[in-house]
């Protein structure tokens, strides 16, 4: 079973400014800033290690994750 983890970045804009971001990866495929806050990364790190999702549907995954959380 390929395991999912999650990685830590530093974000800088254009002034400046800086900000910590989470992402997740697995194999060759990693997805930058999908949050700030570590605990929703480790949280869908989880689910998609415990369903063994397949990298194939890794980037949908995330994207409904992204959509879910902006509409709420």
């Amino acid at each position: 079973m390929k395991k999912y983890g999650v990685f830590v970045e530093n974000l800088q804009d254009s002034e400046e400014s800086c900000c910590i971001t989470y992402g997740i990866s697995i194999e060759n495929i990693k997805i930058r800033n999908i949050t700030v806050i570590r605990s929703e990364a480790e949280k869908l790190v989880d689910l998609l290690n415990h369903y063994d999702v397949s990298p194939i549907h890794f980037r949908e995954i995330i994207e409904d994750f992204l959509e879910e959380k902006s509409s709420v």
